[in-house]
């Protein structure tokens, strides 16, 4: 595959999609193993809440890292590549030293946090707890250089590295559960996944060794602190932050659902995130240079349509997926996970946490891509605000829906939050940006809804005929149902009019 077509947007989005495949597909087979492994046991939720800290800090600072280097590189002229080379070295430097103090903050207020989410736990709970989260803060340096990195080289259009560099993470973590899980138990993902975040930045270091320059004292006389921490760079922390404190949030109510419950969250988002990890998150990344730099040239015919092609695309693909998830999702989850100490009453309960998910699930994935316009027109303070609000909102639904539905609350509080932030944020594009088709995402979105009913109508209708075993009745109901709703989009026209072609 030629340099000329991976640096298209068609071309890095195939990159990135095969590459998140790959990533994706082993980290489904680790998650399988854990079901294996741990099932819905309370080790596993004891891990999931030991986790969450660290893993949302190193979530949030991947992205920040991504929707704060890449529009600000390129704004620097790419004549410019002195330039361009010390904001990468400076912002790979403080993102290193910001990670280690992260880390060290954490491990001060180790005992707070523990309080805050096992208040009613025992001693040993709590001390396994502590020393899964001592684990996974460690990780945070190496991600922070990571994420720098894999945005540099994102920003230069070289997408296949960083995508190739994420299949790293999972396979230490596989490795020790499998053969040490008998001997350290849960401790075992968190070795693997500090392993594995050592191996991501050495596999990219190694690409980018020439363009690094590790002279503190060049740092030093370089760096000011109002240039190296400016007030973009501070409001893109405090949203990204802002984002990921759902996690943490749901993690708190540990003591209000089922034993279990948390770590059927865990799988229901797996199942959940899968494909817009595959799919719109590569597309959202290889379209958001693109959009930063039509934004900049103020070409917005050009920036409105690769807008409205990417929605399009991820409406078509999005739409049966949840159709798929919401009434079939069982026969997923049996497959997937239910073996070993996953019994098929764990199956009942992933299932029910999938079915609240989906409703958001288009939604979600959709603000993939508005999420990047949003960077890149500079309308942050807006999405902090929004951002804010819908943290508020998170909380009080999670409140509200906890008591009746546990854990089902929690992903239905999820979801109604999801499609609040992906409305809210595509209202506010419509307004502040020159686009003149407006009502294209929702005339779409309502189109393919009605295919999908009528595809699905159908096909239930007809299998549901014949008397075979259930589970191969639901991979038919699958099959045909994708392949109605394909020939009703092709036969109305559809297909053609959604087919970008960057």
């Amino acid at each position: 595959m030629n340099r000329k077509f991976t640096s298209t947007v068609a071309g890095a989005t195939l990159i990135i999609a095969l590459a998140a495949v790959l990533s994706r597909s082993i980290g489904f087979l680790r998650e399988m193993i854990y079901a294996n492994v741990f099932g819905l046991n309370k080790s596993f939720d004891i891990y999931l809440v030991g986790a969450v800290f660290p893993t949302i800090i190193n979530t949030a600072v991947y992205y920040l890292a991504q929707n704060y280097f890449i529009s600000s590189y390129h704004k620097i002229p790419i004549e410019q590549s002195s330039e361009r080379k010390i904001f990468f070295n400076k912002n790979f430097i403080v993102f290193i030293l910001i990670g280690f103090a992260i880390t060290i903050v954490l491990f001060l207020l180790r005992g707070f946090i523990m309080e805050t989410y096992l208040w009613r736990a025992d001693e040993a709970t709590r001390d396994i707890t502590e020393k899964i989260f001592l684990l996974f803060i460690l990780s945070i340096p190496l991600n922070a250089g990571y994420s720098i990195i894999a945005s540099y080289l994102q920003a230069e259009n070289n997408f296949n590295k960083p995508a190739i560099a994420q299949v790293f993470l999972n396979i230490p973590i596989i490795l020790l559960v499998l053969f040490f899980n008998k001997s350290i138990g849960i401790y075992s993902i968190g070795i693997g996944y500090l392993f594995g975040n050592l191996f991501q930045i050495i596999y990219l270091f190694y690409f980018v060794k020439d363009k690094i320059t590790l002279s503190f004292s060049n740092f030093v006389n370089r760096f000011s602190f109002q240039e190296g921490v400016n007030a973009s760079l501070i409001i893109i922390i405090l949203i990204e932050v802002v984002n990921q404190l759902h996690l943490v949030i749901d993690r708190y109510f540990f003591n209000f659902v089922d034993e279990g419950g948390i770590a059927s969250l865990n799988y229901a988002s797996v199942l959940f995130v899968l494909p817009i990890g595959v799919f719109s998150i590569a597309l959202s990344t290889a379209i958001f240079p693109r959009l930063a730099e039509s934004f900049n040239k103020k070409d917005w015919t050009k920036l409105e349509k690769y807008f409205n092609d990417s929605l399009a695309v991820l409406t078509f693909l999005f739409v049966p997926l949840t159709f798929i998830y919401f009434f079939q999702g069982d026969l997923i989850i049996r497959v997937l996970f239910q073996h070993g100490e996953f019994s098929i009453v764990d199956t009942g309960i992933t299932y029910n946490v999938l079915q609240m998910y989906s409703i958001s699930l288009l939604f979600y994935s959709a603000y993939a891509v508005i999420n990047k316009l949003v960077y890149s027109s500079g309308l942050i303070k807006q999405l902090l605000a929004i951002s804010i609000l819908l943290l508020l909102v998170k909380i009080i639904f999670n409140f509200i829906l906890v008591k009746i539905l546990k854990q089902d609350g929690l992903a239905l509080s999820s979801s109604i939050t999801y499609i609040i932030l992906s409305l809210s944020c595509l209202l506010l594009v419509l307004r502040k940006m020159n686009i003149k088709n407006k009502y294209r995402f929702i005339n779409e979105l309502l189109f393919a809804v009605v295919m999908a009913s009528v595809a699905y109508f159908i096909t239930n209708n007809l299998v549901r005929i014949f008397p075979i075993n259930i589970s191969i009745q639901q991979i038919l109901v699958i099959s045909f149902f994708c392949l109605n709703y394909f020939f009703l989009a092709y036969f109305t026209g559809t297909l053609p009019r959604i087919t970008v072609k960057f």
